[in-house]
């Protein structure tokens, strides 16, 4: 088996070691960097990139923004759904605390009226006298 070499062939060593060239853009960044706090030489430069790139800086932020925006929509939606379900099962439960004396009188009407009929079934009856009874004891 051969082993193959990870050095580029002599055709393209070009230009200084990639050691020398961070050494020189270190050296160049340390000097931009101390001549810029010191003399200030850099702000209008800085000025004019920062216009330049905040249209690419808005086209990249768009989609995150766009998420975020669709995300609060959502979690709000759902609170909002939450809400209402909310409302509705207590309206639900105020409906059936309303409608539970009527009920109840309603039910304890039909016990009278069955009560009624077996201490009537062996006499003869009417409807009028059961009606009656019924009302008298609500």
């Amino acid at each position: 088996m051969r082993h193959i070499s990870i050095e580029p062939l002599p055709f393209f060593h070009r230009g200084p070691s990639p050691l020398t060239r961070l050494a020189f853009f270190g050296l160049l960044s340390l000097a931009l960097l101390f001549a810029d706090t010191r003399y200030r030489y850099l702000e209008n430069v800085r000025q004019v990139v920062a216009v330049a790139l905040y249209p690419l800086q808005r086209a990249v932020q768009f989609p995150g923004e766009a998420l975020g925006y669709l995300g609060a929509y959502f979690a709000s939606q759902q609170t909002t759904q939450a809400r209402w379900l909310l409302v509705w099962l207590l309206e639900a439960g105020i409906a059936v605390a309303i409608a539970a004396p009527a009920k109840n009188r309603r039910n304890r009407n039909m016990v009278n009226l069955l009560g009624c009929f077996k201490e009537n079934w062996n006499l003869h009856w009417n409807c009028e006298q059961v009606r009656e009874a019924a009302l008298r004891n609500t």
